[in-house]
């Protein structure tokens, strides 16, 4: 089984083996680590919200899965803006051209949402590869940006009529 997975605790244990670490993953998961020669990508991880790539062998047991491989993968997160969001302005004083450049944020943020939405269907739907989801993102936004609409541009080579 193999996952993508960014790491946000590591805490060192002692078994009846020695000592281990375990893992806990952004999605709430945890996994016990033996290998302490994965620790430091772990560290960077947990430090820089990287995501590693992990792929566990299938055990006798259901229960435990043995991680036989951890990687850090190429994809990266994308950077989030620590500072604090401005405070939307009261309506009461919205001139025509504040009420523009709201309607203006308001329609690049949806099709941003709608943009990752319909690249999201595609790789589950196998149609593209997990790497390929926001660039192909990218390129719907652009789109949806430029007023470009695929379907609209394919039906008039057919000789459609608008």
């Amino acid at each position: 089984m193999e996952e993508n997975r960014i790491a946000v605790a590591l805490e060192e244990k002692q078994g009846t083996k020695g000592a281990y670490h375990v893992v806990k993953w952004k999605d709430g998961g945890t996994d016990n680590i033996f290998n302490a020669d994965w620790l430091p990508l772990i560290n960077q991880s947990i430090e820089k919200q990287l995501i590693l790539h992990t792929v566990k062998e299938p055990a006798s047991n259901p229960k435990y899965n043995n991680i036989v491989k951890l990687e850090l993968t190429k994809y990266e997160t994308r950077a989030v803006s620590t500072e604090p969001a401005q405070p939307a302005p009261k309506p009461d004083n919205m001139t025509k051209g504040d009420w523009a450049d709201k309607d203006r944020t308001t329609r690049i943020s949806i099709e941003r949402q709608k943009s990752l939405d319909i690249a999201s269907r595609l790789v589950e739907s196998d149609k593209i590869p997990i790497d390929q989801l926001l660039p192909s993102a990218d390129k719907f936004e652009h789109y949806f940006a430029n007023g470009y609409n695929p379907l609209v541009e394919a039906a008039k080579k057919l000789g459609a009529e608008e």
